[in-house]
């Protein structure tokens, strides 16, 4: 009996000891170890980007060339078709030349026959030379009698219509030609039969330097029936046909060169910004060339109130009238470039930077968006920025930098 006492006693000391030992665990205050986030960050330092305004421009044709004849004529022929290529020096199209070689001839004919009276002026005549000029006046004067009964025949024929405008025009050159003849004929029997003073020698000369002018001027004109690029290109107009008739002056054949720009309308904001040599860069779909400003218009367009700019493009062929997106560069913006996807939005822009292996969160100002990168202010160099899992901290939170 006193056995089942002591075991009693026994068990209830072991119960109380125990009861009491878990009452002092329960007292004791458990420590929980604190969540760590895994972030990445950048480490920030200050860079350089152009400074751009944005436009959208329209490709055209450097330079676009219309060709025409210094003197009207018939058009013989066209020898290039629209959309050939064309080079520097090539033919493009000619006049009839038969008129412009009577001309020369005529030229050339009072030129020599100027010659002669000056020689003659300044080197006195012979009695054989007295006799050569009397015979040559007196062939002169045949010549013109008859070229002036051939014009009054021929002119009554062409108001009868029985012979041509070029026939009848033909018949009166031949006249003109016949009666310088004559008259440098004269001068010269005059000359030589009368002798020459000081005088006479020098308008002898005058008279020879400005048929020698004609002559040269007649020649240029004829060489002028041709039309020849000046340029590299394409043919992108022909506006005659051979046969017609062309006014001096008028376009025949139109090329545009090889080289190409793109055309802009920059603001009055704007344009104080931009200058000559302000490079560009131009994107049409895929493909991005770099350009330079070349032109900008001294007035604004009185449609738009916009200044007129090219830009010349340095590489790559386009298709005329092919719109492009135009970046000009007007400088450089210098700072801290941040991702756009690691900026927040809570009543004002901020982002998540680490310090000392926590969150903190700092309010920043955006300044110019290149991209998908921000210039902001508000950040300083060698700071870490979270560009990942800023969704899922807060500022306090503790944090591991992992990967960069």
């Amino acid at each position: 009996m006193e056995k089942i006492r002591l075991t009693k006693l026994a068990a209830t000391l072991f119960f109380l000891v125990l009861m009491l030992s878990m009452m002092t665990a329960c007292q004791i205050p458990q420590t929980k170890d604190p969540v760590i986030h895994p972030v990445s960050v950048r480490h920030l330092k200050s860079e350089v980007a152009d400074k751009m305004l944005y436009y959208v421009g329209t490709i055209v044709a450097d330079d676009l060339i219309k060709y025409s004849f210094k003197s009207g004529g018939t058009l013989q022929e066209i020898s290039v078709n629209k959309g050939d290529p064309v080079t520097g020096g090539m033919v493009l199209a000619a006049l009839d030349k038969s008129d412009m070689q009577l001309a020369v001839n005529a030229a050339k004919a009072q030129m020599e026959a100027a010659k002669a009276v000056y020689d003659k002026a300044v080197a006195g005549a012979s009695e054989e030379e007295r006799n050569n000029a009397a015979l040559n006046l007196q062939k002169a004067q045949d010549a013109y009698n008859y070229q002036e009964d051939n014009l009054q025949r021929i002119e009554k024929l062409y108001q009868a219509g029985a012979v041509s405008q070029s026939e009848y025009d033909g018949a009166k050159l031949k006249l003109d030609l016949s009666k310088a003849e004559l008259d440098q004929a004269q001068e010269v029997y005059n000359q030589v039969t009368g002798g020459a003073r000081e005088e006479d020698i020098a308008a002898a000369r005058a008279n020879y330097e400005q048929a020698r002018t004609n002559y040269q001027h007649q020649q240029k004109k004829y060489h002028e029936t041709v039309l020849v690029s000046g340029i590299n290109g394409y043919v992108t107009e022909i506006l005659h046909e051979a046969g017609e008739i062309v006014a001096p002056g008028y376009p025949v054949v139109v090329v545009r060169s090889e080289n190409q720009v793109i055309t802009v309308g920059l603001s009055q904001q704007d344009v104080e910004q931009v200058e000559i040599g302000s490079k560009a860069k131009v994107t049409i779909g895929d493909i991005t060339v770099d350009g330079v400003v070349t032109l900008i218009s001294e007035a604004p367009n009185s449609v738009t109130r916009t200044y007129d700019t090219e830009i010349a493009l340095l590489d790559g062929k386009f298709r005329l009238g092919i719109v492009a997106d135009v970046k000009i560069i007007i400088g450089e913006l210098q700072g801290i470039w941040i991702p756009i996807e690691s900026i927040m939005f809570s009543g004002e822009d901020f982002v998540y930077l680490v310090k000392e292996d926590t969150i903190e969160r700092r309010s920043i100002s955006l300044l110019e968006t290149r991209g998908s990168m921000v210039l902001v202010e508000g950040l300083a160099e060698g700071e870490q920025l979270v560009v990942s899992n800023g969704g899922q901290i807060k500022p306090g939170d503790r944090v591991q930098v992992v990967g960069k």
